[in-house]
C-alpha cells in the first residue's frame, strides 16, 4: 500500500516468488490483485481528489455497511441454491442429486469468491478515504489483514518468540501467504450452505459479520498507514528504525494483546526495513528498560519525528491507556521532548473524527513547538 501522492512509498514490500501454490489459490490471488487494480484505475479516471478523512459514524461506517450487506446477499444466494437443490432432490426421489450437488458446490465457490472480492473492494474504498492506495502487484498487507481477522494466523504476542513470528510474517511471499486459502473459504461456505433453509440464514449472517469485522479492522489499519507513511518518509528516522519498531511494539502490547491491524503494521514495518533488525529482536522486545536507555542514543535531529511516531502509535486507536501514556512520558523524558497530554488528546480526537492529523499536530509542528519552548526558556 502506498500513499497516493508524489512521494515514494515509505514502506516498500519486496517479495519473493513461490511455485508452491494450487490453481484455486492462484485464482484468488489474481482475483484480489485485479479488484485492487480496477479500483485504482477507476479512481484515476475520476481524477485526483483530496483525502477528506473518514469517521466511524460517517462515510467509513456507510462503506462498511454496504460491503457487509452485499456479502450477506451473496451468502444468502448460496444458501438458496442449496435449499433449492435439496427440495429438487426430494421431489425427484434422489435423481435430482446429480444436479443439486454440483450446483451447491458451485454456489459455495461463487459465495467464497464474491465475499473475497467484496471485502477487497471495501478495503480499497476505506483506504481511499484517507488518501491511501493498495498496490495490486504487491498487496502484502491486504493478505495479512485477511488472515489475522479470520484467525488463520496466530497473533505474535501469543507465541513464545513474538519477534521471530513477526519476522517470519515479513519474509513470507504472497503465494505462501495465500496457500490453502481457497480450501478454507470454500469449505466454510459449503459447510454453512449445505443444510437446507438454515444455510440461508447462516451464510448471510456469517458473511455480514465477517465483512463488517474486516472493514472495521481495515479502517483502523489505513489510518495507521496514512499517518505512518508520512512520518516514516523522513530520512532522519532511517538509523533508528530498530528502536522505533520496538517502541511501537511496547505501545501496542501495553493493552495486553495486539489487534490485527497493529500486527499487520508491525510486519509491514519489518518488510520495509533496508537492514535486518530481526536479529536479537525477541530479547529486545522483552526488555523495555533497555529500550528506554537506548533512546539516549537517538540523534538529536531524529528525536522529534521519533517521538511523533510514538504519539501516532498511541493515538490512532481512538484512545490511549494509562500504560501507553506512561510509556510516552518516559520516552519523552529520555528523548528530551516535552510530554504534552493535551496534544495527545487532540491527536486522538482528530484521528477519530477524520482519520488524519492537521499540520499543527505533525512532526514539524512538534519540532517547532519544542524550538519555541527552548527559546522561551
Amino acid at each position: 500500500m502506498t500513499a497516493h501522492d508524489e512521494a515514494p512509498a515509505a514502506l516498500p514490500f519486496p517479495l519473493e516468488r513461490s511455485d508452491e501454490i494450487g490453481w484455486a489459490d492462484e485464482f484468488l490471488l489474481r482475483l484480489v490483485s485485479t479488484t485492487i487494480r480496477r479500483y485504482n484505475e477507476a479512481a484515476d479516471e475520476a481524477g485526483p481528489s483530496a483525502a477528506t478523512g473518514v469517521t466511524e459514524a460517517g462515510r467509513g461506517k456507510a462503506i462498511i455497511r454496504g460491503g457487509a450487506l452485499f456479502s450477506a446477499l451473496a451468502g444468502a444466494g448460496a444458501g438458496l441454491v442449496s435449499t433449492g437443490g435439496a427440495l429438487f432432490t426430494a421431489g425427484t426421489e434422489g435423481v435430482g442429486a446429480l444436479v443439486a450437488l454440483p450446483a451447491t458446490a458451485l454456489g459455495a465457490a461463487l459465495d467464497a469468491a464474491l465475499r473475497l472480492v467484496t471485502q477487497t473492494y471495501t478495503a480499497c474504498r476505506l483506504a481511499g478515504c484517507v488518501g491511501v492506495r493498495f498496490d495490486p502487484d504487491d498487496p502484502a498487507d491486504v493478505w495479512a489483514l485477511f488472515k489475522l481477522v479470520q484467525g488463520a494466523e496466530q497473533a505474535p504476542e501469543e507465541q513464545d518468540r513474538p519477534g521471530a513470528a513477526l519476522a517470519r510474517l515479513a519474509r513470507t511471499d504472497l503465494e505462501g501467504a495465500t496457500q490453502g486459502l481457497a480450501a478454507r473459504l470454500f469449505g466454510g461456505s459449503l459447510a454453512r450452505s449445505f443444510v437446507p433453509f438454515v444455510g440461508i440464514v447462516a451464510s448471510s449472517v456469517t458473511n455480514y459479520l465477517g465483512t463488517r469485522r474486516l472493514g472495521q479492522t481495515v479502517l483502523r489499519y489505513v489510518r495507521y498507514r496514512a499517518a505512518f507513511d508520512r512520518v516514516l518518509a523522513d530520512e532522519r528516522l532511517s538509523p533508528v528504525k530498530d528502536r522505533l519498531f520496538e517502541g511501537l511494539w511496547f505501545l501496542f502490547e501495553a493493552d495486553g494483546w495486539l489487534r490485527p491491524e497493529e500486527t499487520a503494521l508491525l510486519f509491514t514495518f519489518l518488510r520495509g526495513c533496508e537492514t535486518d533488525i530481526s536479529i536479537g529482536l525477541d530479547e529486545r522486545l522483552a526488555d523495555p528498560i533497555g529500550w528506554y536507555l537506548r533512546l539516549g542514543d537517538v540523534p538529536s535531529p531524529a528525536r522529534g519525528p521519533f517521538y511523533h511516531a510514538l504519539e501516532i502509535g498511541a493515538a490512532v486507536d481512538a484512545r490511549a491507556s494509562l500504560r501507553e501514556r506512561e510509556l510516552l512520558a518516559r520516552a519523552a523524558e529520555a528523548l528530551g521532548v516535552h510530554f504534552d497530554e493535551a496534544r495527545l488528546e487532540r491527536m486522538i480526537h482528530e484521528m477519530h473524527e477524520s482519520g488524519m492529523l492537521s499540520s499543527e499536530l505533525s512532526a514539524d509542528g512538534l519540532t517547532q513547538r519544542e524550538e519555541r519552548g527552548r527559546k522561551a526558556a
